[in-house]
């Protein structure tokens, strides 16, 4: 098994000016807000742990079983056993939503139990955090879908 590391970010820095009207005779009337920023780095050996990845942009539907991702140019990987810690989908379209669903048989739920639509433009991050189950023979399969010519950008680490 390969050795993994990822670093994630997600965050928004922003910059608020009053005018001298709402704050006045204050020197400095900008307030920054940075609170929101998440920057973490993950290994095997971290909490939460991150030990295999998956990486694709495909195209159109996709159902994927956890305890067997196809990689062509790679082995495939195994997540029995891990946790989903990170799951994250950048939708390329510019027409076509990209929907995220529990597998109809043995499915593995990554939205408490509701379909995840990712629209066109939109990206999603969910960070786990250990939270999510554990991937089995009885939970495994998530099914999306797209149109039959969409690409998408898909990247699922487990630990």
């Amino acid at each position: 098994m390969s050795d993994v590391l990822a670093r994630i970010e997600q965050g928004c820095t922003v910059n608020e000016t009053f005018s001298e009207a709402e704050l006045p005779g204050a020197v400095d009337r900008s307030v920054s807000y940075s609170t929101f920023d998440l920057k973490q780095t993950l290994r095997a050996d971290t909490e939460p742990p991150v030990s295999a990845v998956y990486a694709d942009e495909p195209t159109g539907n996709l159902s994927l079983d956890l305890t067997d991702i196809d990689r062509p140019t790679f082995d495939n990987v195994d997540a029995t056993g891990l946790k989903l810690q990170v799951f994250m989908l950048n939708n390329l379209s510019e027409t076509t939503d990209v929907v995220v669903a529990t597998g109809a048989v043995n499915g593995y739920d990554i939205n408490d139990g509701d379909d995840l639509t990712v629209k066109p433009g939109q990206r999603v991050l969910l960070f786990y955090n250990d939270s999510s189950e554990d991937v089995s023979g009885t939970k495994k399969a998530i099914d999306i879908t797209a149109g039959v010519a969409e690409t998408y950008e898909l990247l699922m680490l487990f630990g």
